[in-house]
């Protein structure tokens, strides 16, 4: 089934997703950047890793939010808070996927 508003779901780029009861509609639009460590580099600078949303709801202008991990993961679309809490897969040494490769896990909460 459709995952409920207060579970975590996953949405792979490029999809899209309605929360039936919501009536509310999520696409991943974009990976802005993933400039995360590989696995097994040491890295002075962890890294991160942004995407864009984009939000819409009948009788209501569709958004778009761009949310980082770590950092600014939670946004806010009418009376919803997104959090973003992750992106696989991880890069890794001679691998930075494609975005076409990505999946994204969000949290919907109603406010």
């Amino acid at each position: 089934g459709q995952p409920g508003p207060r579970e975590g779901f996953e949405l792979a780029y490029g999809q899209q997703i309605t929360i039936p009861e919501e009536g509310l509609t999520l696409a991943f639009k974009e990976v802005n950047e993933d400039s995360r460590c590989p696995s097994g580099v040491q890295c002075i600078w962890a890294g991160q890793a942004t995407i864009t949303l984009n939000f819409s709801k009948s009788g209501s202008p569709s958004e778009s939010r761009v949310v980082t991990i770590p950092g600014s993961n939670t946004t806010s679309y009418l009376n919803y808070n997104i959090s973003f809490l992750k992106l696989a897969p991880y890069p890794s040494i001679g691998h930075q996927p494609s975005p076409a490769e990505y999946v994204a896990t969000l949290v919907v909460r109603k406010q």
